[in-house]
């Protein structure tokens, strides 16, 4: 189960943080906390918090070699010195390169613009590039989002009488080039007061010193649309600059990020930091990453519609180019490390591909981060061509990627990255060597806790808290990004009274909620799998949402926007609420594993499974063993007894990050974490993931495929001595057993029903109502099971949707016997060798 935290931990200190923001500016508790877990402590910086403000944009002359680099820039107009502006292929260089440009070609400077090739040349600048700049006349080159490294490269420009003014906002390594200026936030030796800004901040403040904040707001679009790309933090000049450029994007933004909008199907005023990560960001860098990033700058430069135009729709073309690469790479590396892996040893994803079958070296660092993001693990691609490969790799929170490749980067031709990326140059013989000495360093180094996701939130909220005035006020801290995460809260308990899937095959999850007596609507997009989670009437969750406002017929509403959902597993009737629909889960289990295995089922096999030497454990050091690491082990429980003392472990082990589900894993991070399979479709689980398999004594028989599977023999533990012997399988069968008097009562109660009162809201209610007026007592995996069977034999139509259940009987249908459902023999089958089995026991 992932972890909820806090994203702030309450202190004093907090509280009173809180109370004094909310007192001074006349806001809300809810607000001020919000403000405070984003690292604003005083009135002041709550202030300019809500309300961002150029005039808030700190001195720029505060920044070291900032008034050198006027200077140099300015005597460089005055002289007519050819100047080159050094970019990036990505974003913020090619956002940084154009306001930069624009604005010394207003001030009337001879300028240009170099961008390196993503594949040929690399990142920063290099010593042909800088040779090629010289030999064109150049006298100035200014890098802009790069530049912070490039020692030798600022020496060979200065030996060939160059001047080189270093815009960056990258870590600095230690030693600075030699550069005429140094413009950048990270150096220790100044007093400037914000340290995070993007590459194209950076430039803006060089503008800002040159021209005033006047020429820093001619160029707002293009700052915004670099910082958001960027994913700084979203605070201080950066939350000025985002906000503002908004602003102006929603307004008058100019001539190519106009076109980029309409290509993006986006309509101007809608334009907000997430649209320009996720919509906008992506088309521009698809410049950099498919062809080449000239078309990005071209594009945000030019006064020419049709060009523009014509560029837009280029980089829209090349951008759906880039997610077909991306999305079958994606789908490619999902199944070489299911099929493949063994996420119970492999901490870090390593992988590697050929650049001409499919592994564009522009596409592997997007993909990395999906990657990681599904299984939840540090994970490396590699596109190879030739004899090298270059590689992209992205990590998860707590897991220092940059450090761990440091520790083998003897191994690379080239290196370079920080705490949650990195990317490199590797010979193909080596590749082998950095799997094995990664997998070795994660082994020592990390903590088995950090392979489960972590969620944030800002605290509970309580029912009176969740007003549409609230709504509104949550609006005044947008722009969203990093440092700026949007306001998610938690609530705990809720239950879910009524639930239904909508959407394109029921993906989403439309809810009505209960929390502290009130009644709210809710949608989950994408949660629409948890549905049969949720059929328990006394089931209890906690979820994370944001409150938003919902609009329906003219009426605004206030609505839950689920972002994560866990079942609640504190108590022994936690328990019990979650196992409910518990034999409405055992018959999927058992469609999967008898009726669509023509060849596994008969009674021999049943009655020579004891025959089997699978290891056995007491359930004590069975215990000792599951907890004695958080990854690599895998209880199933087949029965309603098992699945009981199995999610008991939970609440009496204190095992609350163990993953618990019905049939199989349905996230993949879950795959490989410790974990309680109830009812498990055998075909689903992915047993090559796990180093433990601990089955119940007493269920083997309900797992006859099991024991022919490849592999598995020295994984599986049997646990003895967890229940008393011989009774386990008589509860189960009296559960389980269908007569033929329940057939006759059931068809002649469906037989009764008239037109309009074949229609049930599920199943559950459609199994209530056959109890009630036939004095029956039976269960929804018997209900299942019989109406299989009546289909099968045409005996009734059926119509079973998300939201109902309709049964027709077909008029006349044509005299046939039970035993003509091939449904209904493997059943006997399967239940007589259970039968057969239980009765040996005795």
């Amino acid at each position: 189960m992932p972890l909820y935290l806090p994203l702030v931990e309450e202190t004093p200190e907090w509280h009173k943080c809180i109370e004094s923001i909310s007192n001074g500016l006349g806001i809300s508790n809810v607000m001020a906390r919000l403000l405070v877990n984003r690292g604003i402590r005083d009135l002041e910086q709550a202030t300019s918090f809500i309300d961002p403000s150029l005039n808030k944009l700190h001195d720029p002359f505060l920044l070291p070699d900032m008034a050198k680099a006027v200077d140099r820039i300015q005597q460089a107009i005055d002289h007519r010195q050819r100047i080159a502006i050094y970019g990036d292929y990505d974003v913020d260089g090619i956002t940084a390169a154009s306001v930069l440009y624009l604005f010394l070609k207003n001030r009337g400077a001879e300028v240009e613009v170099y961008i390196p090739d993503r594949y040929s040349e690399g990142y920063g600048m290099n010593c042909q590039a800088v040779k090629q700049l010289c030999d064109g006349g150049v006298k100035l080159i200014i890098t802009v989002d790069c530049g912070i490294t490039a020692i030798k490269e600022v020496k060979l420009a200065r030996e060939l009488g160059v001047d080189v003014i270093v815009t960056d906002h990258h870590q600095c390594s230690g030693e600075l080039p030699d550069a005429c200026a140094v413009i950048n936030p990270s150096r220790g030796d100044h007093s400037y007061p914000f340290c995070s800004l993007a590459g194209v901040g950076v430039a803006a403040k060089l503008i800002q010193a040159m021209g005033g904040i006047e020429a820093v707001e001619e160029y707002l679009d293009l700052i915004a649309l670099g910082t958001v790309a960027d994913v700084v933090p979203l605070v201080d000049e950066n939350r000025i600059l985002a906000a503002k450029g908004i602003e102006r994007m929603n307004i008058s933004p100019r001539l190519g990020v106009e076109k980029l909008i309409r290509v993006a199907g986006l309509a101007q005023g809608s334009i907000d930091a997430y649209k320009i990560a996720f919509m906008l960001a992506p088309r521009l860098n698809a410049a950099g990453r498919m062809a080449t990033a000239y078309l990005g700058f071209s594009l945000l430069t030019t006064h020419d519609e049709e060009k523009a135009s014509s560029i837009a729709r280029q980089l829209n073309e090349e951008n759906s180019r880039r997610q077909r690469i991306e999305n079958a790479l994606v789908e490619e590396c999902i199944d070489r490390v299911i099929k493949n892996g063994d996420l119970s040893t492999e901490w870090i994803i390593v992988l590697e591909g050929e650049e001409g079958e499919g592994w564009h070296p522009g596409v592997i660092g997007i993909a990395a981060s999906k990657i990681s993001e599904l299984f939840y693990r540090p994970c490396i691609l590699i596109s190879l061509q030739g004899d090298t490969g270059v590689g992209s790799a992205r990590s998860i929170e707590g897991f220092d990627i940059y450090n761990a490749l440091k520790h083998v980067d003897d191994l690379f031709l080239r290196f370079g990255g920080h705490e949650m990326a990195a990317g490199f140059s590797i010979l193909r013989e080596a590749i082998p060597e950095l799997k094995r000495r990664l997998l070795n360093y994660a082994h020592r180094t990390m903590d088995e806790l950090l392979l489960i996701p972590r969620d944030y939130h800002d605290g509970l909220l309580t029912p009176q808290d969740i007003t549409l005035s609230l709504v509104q006020e949550l609006k005044r801290l947008e722009p969203f990004g990093m440092g700026n995460p949007p306001p998610k809260f938690l609530f705990c308990n809720a239950q879910v009274e009524s639930c239904w899937a909508v959407g394109d095959d029921g993906k989403h999850l439309k809810m009505a909620i209960s929390t502290g007596q009130r009644l709210w609507d809710a949608i989950g997009f994408g949660l629409g799998d948890k549905k049969d989670y949720l059929l328990g009437k006394r089931n209890k969750v906690d979820i994370i949402a944001a409150v938003e406002e919902n609009e329906w017929g003219g009426v605004k509403k206030v609505q839950l926007n689920v972002k994560s959902m866990q079942n609640v597993i504190n108590s022994r009737n936690d328990v019990e609420a979650f196992l409910e629909p518990f034999y409405f889960k055992f018959f999927d289990a058992f469609l999967q594993e008898i009726m669509y295995n023509n060849d596994c089922i008969n009674t021999s096999q049943l009655s020579k499974v004891w025959e089997l030497a699978f290891q056995q454990l007491g359930y004590e050091e069975a215990i000792r063993r599951f907890k004695a690491s958080k990854v690599g082990n895998l209880i199933l429980a087949s029965t309603l007894e098992g699945a009981q003392w199995a999610l008991n472990l939970i609440v009496q082990e204190e095992m609350p990050h163990t993953a618990f589900a019905y049939g199989y894993f349905h996230e993949m991070w879950e795959t490989g974490i410790n974990g309680i399979l109830l009812a498990p479709l055998i075909d689903r689980v992915l047993f090559r993931h796990y180093r433990s398999i601990f089955l119940l004594e007493g269920e083997l028989p309900l797992y006859p495929r099991l024991f022919s599977m490849e592999g598995l023999s020295e994984k599986v533990y049997i646990i003895k001595g967890w229940n008393s012997q011989g009774v386990l399988l008589k509860r189960v069968l009296e559960r389980l057993k269908v007569e033929r008097m329940h057939f006759v009562a059931l068809y002649k109660w469906l037989y009764s029903q008239r037109s309009g009162q074949n229609l049930w809201p599920g199943l559950s209610r459609m199994v209530w109502q056959f109890n009630q007026a036939t004095g029956q007592d039976i269960n929804e995996f018997q209900m299942r099971l019989m109406l299989g069977v009546f289909k099968e034999l045409d005996f009734v139509r059926i119509d079973s949707q998300q939201a109902y259940v309709k049964v027709e009987c077909v008029q006349n249908p044509r005299s046939r016997e039970l035993t003509e459902s091939v449904l209904y023999q493997k059943y006997r089958v399967w239940i007589e060798g259970l039968q057969s089995h239980c009765e040996k026991e005795e």
